[in-house]
């Protein structure tokens, strides 16, 4: 039904489920893609409304939007289970 998630948006969902306040430079450097691909691949799960930002860009967090995955886009079932918000799974660390 739904569509399928690329191999760089599901990298980047698992990366943001772990830390919600992750920078674009953090995101590109664990993704290994650039900082443009990351922002064009964030545009596009934003688009599909698997995730949101909340707050300002420096100070916010992203959201991912756990209840609107289809068995199709859920490749990490451990990090999201149910409509669980991503801001609840904070890697710590300051």
């Amino acid at each position: 039904m739904g569509e399928k998630l690329g191999e760089n948006e599901v990298k980047i969902l698992e990366s943001i489920s772990s830390d919600p306040h992750i920078t674009i430079q953090q995101l590109s450097e664990e993704v290994q893609i650039s900082t443009t691909a990351v922002e064009n691949n964030i545009k596009k799960l934003k688009e599909k409304d698997l995730l949101k930002r909340v707050g300002s860009p420096k100070g916010g967090h992203w959201e991912v939007i756990a209840s609107k995955l289809s068995p199709h886009h859920i490749f990490f079932p451990s990090r999201l289970e149910g409509s669980v918000r991503a801001s609840e799974g904070n890697r710590g660390g300051a």
